[in-house]
């Protein structure tokens, strides 16, 4: 890709119908069923993002048991503007084998030409491990709030 994703980027407050999509990435190995909670930090953001007037979708990969290799399928379904990932945000679940897998979905955005936007502890201590998937990616370090607002 030539150009960074982000100088194409529209303000996703006028996004329209052209939703975010808001991702829960699995844990690995996914977490038994039996343990599962809401993903209240994806939530979280979502939420956020519509209370700026953004459409947003939101995919729980882990509840869904989706595999790191099944995302490129959402983006085809989903077809979002941009994908807003908060990585081990507040709920700490972060594991080498889930960043590698959220290595693997910024790839597949990546070569799907789609922005993302990362937030957590693993994006903020390791940004470029990051963004050797997705050069273009913009990593947050610390609360996704106020510089999603800015966006």
């Amino acid at each position: 890709m030539s150009r960074s994703c982000f100088s194409i980027l529209p303000n996703f407050r006028k996004a329209g119908y052209t939703p975010v999509l808001v991702v829960n990435p699995p844990n690995l190995p996914f977490t038994d069923p039996s343990l599962l909670i809401e993903p209240i930090d994806v939530l979280t953001i979502a939420s956020f993002l519509q209370s700026l007037g953004a459409a947003v979708v939101v995919r729980d990969m882990d509840r869904e048991q989706l595999a790191i290799e099944a995302f490129s399928r959402v983006l085809s379904e989903v077809q979002p503007r941009l994908v807003v990932i908060p990585f081990d945000y507040h709920i700490p679940l972060y594991s080498a084998a889930a960043a590698r897998g959220v290595h693997g979905m910024l790839r597949q955005s990546c070569a799907a030409g789609v922005p993302v936007i990362l937030g957590g502890r693993p994006a903020s201590a390791y940004p470029r491990y990051f963004l050797s998937a997705h050069p273009s990616a913009l990593i947050i370090a610390g609360e996704m709030e106020p510089a999603l607002a800015d966006i």
